[in-house]
């Protein structure tokens, strides 16, 4: 039988603090990165940012609109 402790299930206090210290550091550091880069190498990171549409999606949008206009104006 278990004695004192945490509970199962209740996280971490210190391993939370370090994860949000962590966080906020490389997002400062991340931050000035992405701003020391030129406009064009900021554009090739966009396909790591932005998801490539699937290959059914780009067919819908390839098939051409057609517009019918009655004869009889």
């Amino acid at each position: 039988m278990k004695r004192g402790g945490r509970q199962a299930g209740t996280p971490n206090k210190v391993t939370a603090e370090m994860r949000e210290i962590l966080q906020n550091v490389l997002a400062e550091s991340l931050a000035d990165d992405i701003r020391a880069l030129t406009p064009a190498e900021r554009l090739r990171l966009l396909k790591y940012i932005i998801p490539t549409p699937a290959e059914k999606e780009i067919n819908e949008y390839q098939q051409p609109i057609i517009i019918q206009v009655p004869t009889n104006l």
